[in-house]
């Protein structure tokens, strides 16, 4: 029966562990009539042995059951965590770089990313974990080291003494001659 084999053809059938299948040649599923069990790959798992390995679908990974990666004998499959993303259910799943968010396709998703795609302009992420955060009022999107950049920004910085960004979006621009960088009230260094 599936689920189940016998090596030599004598005694009771054994039961095939979960991340196996029943095999008759070693490498396809046999739903009856297995002599032997086959460890599920890279990219697949098998909850109870019964039927051929399932693939592990896009934003998981193959798991042992508790929350680790394994390449080969999984048992189940888990939904990358936040600030992690795995494009086609193979290997583990890889961290999402700062000034990114993960998703699947679209809006950030707090786990089972497939992707991850810069943040837009006027919006930044220190570590890649969660949605691309609005630049403040009089700050600028940064790449850490205090130079503007339109996308993928890891920092938000203030403007310097003389410029100002009414929302946050863009470069710092200079205050005319004869004005003064305020918040809606005294000047602001």
């Amino acid at each position: 029966a599936d689920g189940s084999f016998n090596a030599d053809g004598s005694g009771d059938c054994d039961d095939v562990q979960n991340g196996y299948f029943g095999s008759i040649d070693g490498s396809t599923h046999a739903s009856s009539g297995a002599t032997q069990q086959v460890a599920c790959g890279e990219g697949a798992y098998s909850t109870n042995g019964t039927g051929a390995c399932q693939t592990v679908q896009n934003g998981y990974y193959a798991s042992d059951g508790s929350q680790t990666y394994v390449n080969s004998r999984a048992v189940a499959q888990e939904a990358c965590a936040d600030g992690s993303f795995n494009a086609d259910g193979s290997g583990d799943c890889d961290d999402v770089q700062a000034g990114y968010f993960g998703n699947t396709g679209g809006a950030h998703v707090s786990s089972g990313a497939t992707a991850e795609t810069a943040c837009a302009e006027g919006k930044y992420s220190t570590n890649g974990t969660g949605a691309c955060q609005t630049v403040t009022d009089g700050y600028y999107a940064s790449n850490g080291s205090q130079t503007y950049v339109s996308s993928g920004a890891v920092a938000e910085e203030a403007c310097a003494d003389g410029s100002f960004n009414a929302d946050g979006s863009g470069g710092c621009d200079d205050v005319q001659a004869g004005y003064f960088g305020n918040t809606g009230g005294a000047h602001v260094s």
